[in-house]
């Protein structure tokens, strides 16, 4: 079995106050009092939702080195509908969708909401299988992978677990673990971890080693 062996429910439902789908030191994502939901099974378990309401991203992008603090917080509102695979930190409490959500949000009924529910998850699979190898067709998921729409129509990936977290976004990645983090964005790539720093820069490279006190 793989992801391409996914289902979607057949009703669709709505949250009934804002929740938190993921957080950590360096991320939140939640959704707002409101928002459509279409889970998604695989075998008969919940595997993920279909989201469409407004919801927010926000990540503290940015990367400490010698040379001073590279990039900044991404901060988005995300009001087109987007994928989450996994669960969120806390159950979500929802209600039945009714007509008026729907065509609050732009569709006639809830078919449509679903045939885009199924247009976007194709495009995901097929789009992050390309840029993200396994990701979109492993078996199980550990943590959390959102896909997000830009305007432009590409995608925004978002890969969490625990204080693990991958952000890959058309002009920017972001990598972060614990205390190392890795960022990368119009032609800047900065690294840091526990003493030393390095940032690429302009054909320069800037190495910053923190000296060890010694007793």
């Amino acid at each position: 079995m793989t992801w391409q062996d996914r289902q979607l429910a057949t009703e669709a439902s709505k949250t009934t106050e804002t929740a938190v789908l993921f957080t950590n030191q360096k991320c939140v994502v939640e959704t707002s009092k409101g928002t459509l939901t279409l889970e998604i099974t695989r075998d008969n378990q919940p595997r993920g939702y279909i989201f469409h309401g407004t919801a927010k991203l926000l990540i503290d992008a940015i990367v400490e080195t010698g040379q001073g603090a590279i990039g900044k917080p991404v901060e988005k509102t995300v009001e087109t509908p987007f994928i989450m695979l996994g669960q969120p930190d806390a159950p979500l409490k929802l209600n039945v969708a009714e007509s008026d959500d729907f065509t609050r949000l732009g569709y006639t009924d809830q078919t449509a909401f679903k045939q885009e529910a199924e247009r976007l998850l194709d495009r995901f699979f097929r789009d992050s299988t390309r840029r993200c190898g396994r990701v979109a067709t492993q078996n199980d998921v550990e943590g959390c992978i959102f896909a997000f729409q830009e305007d432009t129509g590409e995608l925004i990936l978002l890969v969490a677990n625990g204080a693990k977290l991958v952000y890959t976004a058309p002009d920017q990645v972001f990598v972060s673990k614990g205390h190392k983090t890795v960022l990368t964005q119009r032609g800047i790539v900065a690294v840091s971890r526990p003493g030393k720093h390095v940032l690429i820069a302009n054909d320069c490279v800037h190495v910053d080693r923190t000296r060890r006190e010694t007793a």
